[in-house]
């Protein structure tokens, strides 16, 4: 195991997003470090973790590298960047590259990213490595560092951790139960880390982010890179569609780093979210963004294709947007009630077949367009999330509340291509 600190894609992209709505499958976490009893006085001196600050004073005692809650800062720190050991050198370099740009241009925040190739020896050498690093931060939602669940031993709560992670090749020894901490069916769950090396074997992009402000997980999952490497590439891809697959999951990933609460609730789709993060079409509609800032970069000359690379991003941002509307306005005539903040994923009540995606981006590039800003909700929107919550950042940043925005933006629709197709940047 090594490790180091969308157009659209046009290979199949597999989501299974455990971000920014956290469900309880997707927090997986450990910690480790289990104290011997000792009398009251000298257990509130403990230093658990070594850094200066004794238990009872500390954030996460069982957290060597956390002393306060830092959640929904941007700070001067590169994420981690974790990789199985059958990627080749060519396409691990060009993904850091592509990573620590992606950093230096939207933010820095310390997370952790894993990066799964189709190899299951390797994947398992990472997901011991993945475990072994959540026990020891008592980062698991079934195991938080300062007591074990009863009956079970460290070495059985990182054992389950591989079971969550890579099962069906990962023992299953740990329990003599049907379903413990992460799944009522063990004996048919697919681990994590196992879900995205299938979608690699099956040459599909697949990537899902990781936000838990409870236990300050931040992250996300990905396939392996390719694009980097001539020797890896699949013909007929993109070369910049693996910078593009990295965006992807990396903007929702900055959205829920700024979610203010630690409550959550239980959407009509049965995703587990975060109070005041938001509704579910601010991370869905990012596909404007993501298509204006890959084309922002490339004519900046902070992203070029690999020398060897064949293609070019040749559709304007325009041309792209004028596709997305021609689906918006066919979801538009099945839903013409729907409310922004009522749209999901998948056709849910009472949008039916409207979803966030194109309404969404389009909702993006207005709203952008307004404040004169194609970068204002990672830039401006979000930052204010943590201290004043979404509607009253929502309302402070674009001067508008959710009523006034669905009734403008209706308008908006019912306008000429050409006129909505004005508010696009021309790149």
């Amino acid at each position: 195991m090594k490790r180091l600190s969308f157009s659209f894609l046009i290979v199949i992209v597999l989501s299974f997003i455990i971000v920014h709505s956290c469900s309880t499958e997707q927090e997986n976490t450990v910690t480790p470090i289990v104290q011997t009893p000792e009398p009251e006085e000298q257990v509130k001196q403990l230093d658990s973790d070594g850094d200066g600050v004794i238990d009872s004073e500390d954030y996460k005692p069982y957290n060597p590298f956390l002393t306060y809650d830092d959640w929904g800062e941007s700070k001067d720190e590169y994420s981690e960047l974790f990789y199985t050991s059958d990627i080749s050198e060519l396409d691990i370099e060009g993904m850091i590259r592509d990573f620590r740009m992606i950093e230096d241009n939207l933010g820095k925040f310390g997370g952790e990213f894993y990066f799964i190739g189709p190899d299951i020896e390797a994947a398992l050498e990472l997901a011991k490595t993945y475990c072994t690093r959540k026990v020891e931060r008592g980062q698991l939602y079934y195991y938080d560092g300062s007591s074990l669940p009863d009956g079970y031993t460290l070495e059985q709560i990182h054992s389950a951790c591989m079971s969550e992670m890579m099962a069906p090749h990962a023992p299953t020894d740990w329990t003599d139960t049907n379903g413990t901490f992460f799944t009522n069916d063990l004996a048919n769950h697919v681990g994590i880390f196992e879900r995205y090396r299938r979608a690699k074997v099956e040459g599909a992009f697949a990537g899902g982010g990781i936000a838990n402000r409870n236990w300050n997980l931040r992250g996300a999952y990905y396939t392996s890179p390719q694009g980097y490497d001539p020797l890896t590439y699949k013909e007929g891809t993109p070369t910049w569609a693996y910078l593009e697959f990295l965006l992807i999951e990396f903007v929702p990933y900055i959205y829920a780093i700024y979610n203010d609460s630690r409550e959550t609730f239980v959407d009509v789709t049965g995703n587990t979210k975060r109070l005041g993060g938001g509704p579910d079409w601010i991370s869905g509609g990012r596909n404007f963004f993501l298509n204006y800032i890959l084309r922002k970069w490339h004519n900046e000359g902070i992203y070029t294709l690999p020398s060897w690379a064949s293609n070019t991003i040749t559709e304007s941002l325009r041309e792209y947007m004028s596709s997305v509307m021609s689906e918006v306005q066919e979801q538009y005539v099945t839903c013409p009630n729907f409310r922004l903040e009522d749209l999901f994923s998948s056709g849910v009540p009472p949008n039916g077949s409207c979803t966030y995606y194109q309404i969404g981006a389009w909702a993006h590039a207005y709203l952008s367009h307004k404040v004169g800003n194609p970068s204002v909700f990672t830039e401006v929107l979000m930052p204010k999330v943590n201290e004043l919550g979404f509607d009253n950042a929502f309302q402070e940043t674009f001067g508008l509340d959710f009523d006034q925005l669905n009734s403008e933006f209706k308008d908006f629709l019912s306008l000429p291509l050409e006129q909505q197709l004005d508010i696009i940047p021309d790149i």
